[in-house]
């Protein structure tokens, strides 16, 4: 079920049956192990992960494997038939890359609405600390230390998916 996924980003209160059916099929990639993953460093203001904060050699690796065409076989991806979206940070567009690559799919579709979350002051912490922060927002709802809010990060995804259906029909985006 297509909705299913988007239930997720709903703002509260509010069902996937109240949306109309979706024009799209819709697929989800996590980028590769980066450095700041590995450092534990948490990397995801826009100044440091749009030239930097890339893949580690690790990460390259897994991918060449998790996105391998035997892998993604199952999907049926093609270049007639699929779009690639990524965020514009280094990691994710190296990630993008790899997929496309590997699968002879369309070159993707950078768009900051992809970003990860802003953690504000939480920029460069430990990111076991952070963690520990993020278990406090859920119990209270308030993200504090200048992080982005839930909802403002709910709004650029629903931006993005109301953008894909408005110009796309019949597609697989990834």
């Amino acid at each position: 079920n297509s909705s299913a996924g988007v239930a997720q980003l709903l703002p509260p209160g509010e069902k996937a049956e109240n949306l109309p059916s979706l024009r799209n099929r819709y697929f989800a990639i996590r980028h590769g192990r980066s450095m700041a993953n590995v450092t534990r460093i948490v990397t995801c203001a826009p100044e440091n992960c749009l030239e930097g904060a890339g893949l580690h050699h690790t990460g390259v690796e897994e991918l060449r494997d998790v996105l391998a065409p035997q892998r993604l076989q199952k999907y049926g991806f093609s270049p007639e038939d699929t779009v690639v979206y990524t965020s514009d940070y280094k990691r994710a567009v190296q990630t993008a890359d790899i997929l496309q690559e590997l699968n002879s799919l369309p070159a993707a579709i950078p768009d900051p609405r992809l970003r990860e979350r802003l953690h504000g002051q939480l920029e460069g912490w430990p990111s076991p600390r952070t963690l520990q922060i993020f278990d406090e927002e859920s119990v209270t709802g308030v993200a504090g230390y200048g992080v982005e809010p839930v909802g403002e990060l709910r709004a650029r995804l629903l931006s993005l998916l109301r953008h894909c259906e408005d110009l796309h029909c019949g597609k697989k985006i990834i």
